[in-house]
């Protein structure tokens, strides 16, 4: 039986591996808006590859500039979520006092829904990646962060910077651009027919100000249940 389990867990790994990668044509330009308490907010970089509860936060950059650029990215949030209905309210009583307490979101919203008292990122942000730093160190520590035991976890983020002369994306053309790519992957898992994963990925273009021109979003649904 628990051979099978771990079959399943790698199953659903490598299936989710190949149901996150998002084509750039699947892309959509959109609206943005700038949020101060997500620029305002340092996050780790941190890497831990052992055990049930992994996680990796890596930003790639080869100077100052581009790391500022990356931080100015993930300040970044689709106009279109402020006009959503408030996420989900996850019931503190759920959390063991003192241990994990989530913070309670403000405008702009990060969240769009939770499964089994994890939320889920409907775009990548600074405190939607502070969010997950905080509940994979809750699990390793054995602390208990959510009603049900998840006896698997793992989120990786990733952020570049590269230069382009030229870039194309979505019918849109720039010339002497900073492009920032970054992507959020989550998954979860509490047993048979009992796991949760899901990923994200935006673009951001800057110009050659080191300004934000322009935001691309993917709004396909890219989360599953079992």
């Amino acid at each position: 039986m628990r051979k099978i389990s771990i079959l399943l867990i790698l199953f659903l790994f490598s299936v989710f591996y190949c149901f996150a990668q998002v084509k750039e044509n699947e892309y959509k330009k959109v609206d943005w808006m700038f949020s101060d308490k997500d620029f305002s907010l340092n996050i780790k970089e941190v890497q831990i590859k052992k055990g049930n509860h992994t996680f990796e936060t890596s930003r790639r950059s080869s100077d100052k500039t581009k790391s500022l650029l990356i931080k100015k990215a993930e300040a970044l949030y689709p106009k279109e979520i402020e006009q959503q209905n408030l996420p989900p309210t996850i019931n503190k009583d759920l959390y063991e006092k003192d241990v994990f307490s989530p913070t309670v979101e403000e405008k702009p919203f990060w969240s769009t829904s939770s499964f089994n008292d994890v939320k889920i990122a409907g775009v990548i942000s600074t405190r939607a990646i502070s969010f997950y730093q905080d509940l994979l160190v809750a699990f390793r520590n054995n602390k208990k962060p959510t009603s049900i035991k998840m006896s698997r976890t793992s989120f990786s983020y990733s952020a570049s910077v590269k230069h382009f002369n030229n870039y194309e994306i979505a019918n849109e053309k720039y010339e002497n651009v900073n492009i920032v790519f970054m992507k959020l992957n989550w998954l979860q898992y509490c047993g048979n027919l009992c796991a949760m994963g899901f990923g994200r990925e935006e673009i951001v273009v800057f110009d050659k100000n080191n300004n934000p021109v322009a935001m691309f979003f993917n709004y396909s649904d890219q989360t599953w249940v079992s």
